[in-house]
């Protein structure tokens, strides 16, 4: 085999370079031992100088053994080797022919989506990717806005949570609350962002009570028909608690408050 030659060749190489190696700088070093001319300091030197250089020299010589071997793999093929059967060129051939013949491909299709597939993808899609965010911060004449969230299965319910403080009177306690309703109603970011969706307000209010804890006031649901009138200024005004219920449904008010 070729390989085998070659390392054979390789190897006796590397054998030479190495006994060349091993025998001047011996002989060199015997050489500088036996002189009786240089002294003894200067033969220290010279034998530290003759070893670096025998070791550079090993180095070297090492590299260009490397450099020698075969680079190329593929050419490593046996000298005696039978011919290529005209079976395995047939088979090659058949194989080209196979990888050059044209690929059948079908043209992509357009198609739009249909209406149907929209309304799925819709539906599909979060809320919150429909369209942005509304802003929440109204303007309330009495207490401190705490919460406003859109409710309902389809958000047409507008839950409105606010912190009030205590009147004069238990009715004006009361009748805050109704301002701040109108208030909301009446402002441009709920003509804007709301007036189109909402179909009913829910609110409710708390306040801090005697023992120190914060307890539910009041809580009515204000329906798309009494947030039309107030949108055509008309103005939540009862006299007395009977007349309540007249403005706003599913009424709570705070028992202590209504004696």
């Amino acid at each position: 085999m070729k390989t085998t030659n070659e390392n054979k060749k390789t190897i006796v190489k590397v054998v030479k370079i190495i006994l060349i190696i091993a025998i001047w700088p011996l002989y060199l070093i015997f050489l500088v031992h036996k002189s009786e001319k240089i002294e003894k300091s200067a033969k220290k030197v010279l034998y530290i100088i003759l070893a670096i250089v025998s070791l550079l020299w090993m180095v070297i010589c090492l590299a260009l053994c490397q450099g020698d071997k075969p680079t190329d793999t593929n050419d490593i093929t046996p000298k005696n080797t039978p011919a290529v059967t005209d079976t395995a060129t047939t088979e090659t051939d058949n194989q080209t022919e196979l990888f050059t013949e044209p690929v059948k491909t079908e043209p992509i299709k357009t198609e739009s989506v249909t209406d149907s597939q929209e309304e799925i993808i819709t539906e599909e899609m979060p809320a919150e990717t429909k369209e942005p965010k509304k802003p929440t911060n109204f303007y309330i004449p009495n207490g401190k806005l705490l919460s406003v969230i859109e409710g309902g299965l389809s958000g047409d319910v507008l839950v409105i949570k606010v912190k009030i403080e205590s009147q004069f009177s238990n009715i004006q306690t009361i009748n805050q609350n109704y301002e701040n309703i109108e208030e909301i109603i009446r402002s441009d970011m709920y003509k804007e962002y709301y007036h189109d969706t909402v179909k009913s307000i829910d609110y409710w209010a708390v306040a801090d009570m005697t023992d120190g804890s914060e307890g539910k006031v009041i809580s009515f649901t204000v329906s798309e028909n009494t947030i039309n009138n107030v949108l055509n200024n008309e103005h939540f005004n009862p006299t007395s608690y009977d007349e309540y219920e007249e403005y706003v449904q599913d009424l709570w008010i705070l028992p202590s408050l209504t004696k």
